[in-house]
């Protein structure tokens, strides 16, 4: 009996081993892939229902979470609030103290450049204070006006209260100068030897007002006692016996 030879499409499928015909039924039946598969899925659902919790945690939380979240708003705008009148005030302070800054550097400065008591001046058994203030500033000082006392009186008396007459002297520009004497003074032999000895003393105050190029009152106070023997004082270059000005404690005040 004649057989038909085999055919050659059943040979190659009967000699496929389980392998192949897994491969051969296509990539998706590949059991690595489908763990894979399943593994993504797991995840995916996982992200899925956390986020489905988080927002049915926000949902059921709602108004605690807006109030919380109110709160947090306005400590932060109390916060910038402080911030913000921090920054205000350095930047006023910086403001005025750079004009503090320039107004000191320019504005007129009153100084005594002269301050004694001539011995026999201006005649025999006379003295006479004289002070002579100086502008060491750089611009002029206005409405100058001023005033000097001058008496010999036991030591330890305080006579600060008493106020002269003023005197005004108008402008005085930068580098000027400008004088207040006094009304000379008799004094006796006995005088000059308890001024000699410390038991009286020559007293001389006073006080300069002024006002600066900035429209600002400005003054220079002085109180001095002068005593103990003649010593030589200068003026104008001349030479002369008398006392130079010796500031009680505190005796010199500005502005």
């Amino acid at each position: 009996m004649m057989r038909s030879p085999p055919d050659s499409t059943q040979k190659v499928q009967e000699g496929e081993t389980p392998q192949q015909q897994n491969w051969a039924a296509g990539p998706n039946s590949n059991p690595a892939n489908e763990q894979r598969t399943r593994d993504g899925a797991e995840q995916q659902e996982k992200k899925d229902g956390y986020v489905a919790r988080f927002f049915k945690f926000v949902h059921a939380n709602e108004k605690e979470i807006v109030a919380l979240s109110t709160v947090a708003i306005a400590a932060f705008t109390i916060v910038l609030a402080f911030a913000t009148a921090f920054l205000w005030k350095a930047t006023r302070d910086l403001v005025h103290e750079t004009e503090a800054h320039g107004e000191r550097t320019v504005r007129a400065y009153l100084g005594l450049e002269i301050a004694s008591v001539f011995l026999d001046s201006p005649a025999p058994n006379h003295v006479t204070a004289w002070v002579r203030f100086k502008n060491v500033g750089t611009s002029p000082a206005y409405k100058l006006s001023g005033w000097l006392k001058f008496g010999g009186k036991p030591m330890g008396q305080s006579p600060w209260n008493e106020i002269g007459k003023a005197e005004n002297g108008g402008v005085m520009n930068p580098g000027q100068t400008f004088n207040f004497n006094s009304n000379p003074l008799k004094y006796t032999t006995e005088d000059l030897q308890k001024i000699t000895n410390n038991e009286m003393g020559l007293y001389v105050w006073g006080r300069v007002d002024f006002v600066d190029a900035f429209d600002k009152p400005r003054f220079f106070e002085y109180r001095g006692i002068m005593s103990g023997p003649p010593e030589t004082v200068i003026m104008d270059g001349a030479r002369t016996l008398g006392w130079g000005f010796k500031p009680i404690e505190n005796g010199v005040n500005a502005n």
